[in-house]
């Protein structure tokens, strides 16, 4: 099975909503059910920080999606090596998972660089420390994105 890794700052916000999304998507979907699995770290993260209460809740809302039970996980060398892909929340993150394991720069993006997104900014925005609705937005822009990231998996 080919791994997914989401990477933020923290992996307590955007990370684990992009991977509670992605496994959705792939669990519901029979052409990517089996192939794929979606995990998150962060490049500052504290291990086993539960998810902030405005991303748990703000999928439940939306997609009934429980991330509830993730914890956070800081990116290491194993992760990346054992990924199929992997995917940041924005351009200062790939630039440290790039300058920190070069060795694997074939596989290390902004996920909207990726997805050859239309868009100046390369970025997702961090909700961190902001009201429910900025979050909902932010993962409104994650699910927005891994809808392409999904179709773009079926093409192989």
């Amino acid at each position: 099975m080919k791994k997914i890794l989401f990477v933020c700052t923290g992996n307590t916000c955007r990370s684990p909503m992009a991977e509670g999304i992605m496994n959705k998507i792939i669990n519901d979907d029979p052409l990517l059910k089996g192939k794929f699995i979606a995990e998150s770290a962060g490049i500052s993260a504290d291990n086993n920080q539960a998810p902030h209460p405005n991303a748990v809740s703000s999928l439940k809302n939306l997609w009934n999606i429980d991330i509830s039970g993730l914890t956070s996980m800081l990116v290491n060398n194993p992760l990346i090596k054992n990924s199929f892909i992997v995917l940041t929340m924005t351009k200062q993150h790939s630039d440290y998972l790039l300058f920190d394991f070069p060795l694997h720069k074939n596989k290390i993006f902004t996920l909207k660089e990726y997805l050859k997104y239309n868009s100046k900014n390369l970025d997702i925005a961090d909700p961190f420390g902001q009201d429910k609705s900025v979050y909902e937005s932010c993962a409104k822009e994650i699910y927005d994105c891994l809808i392409l990231l999904a179709e773009k998996l079926r093409k192989g």
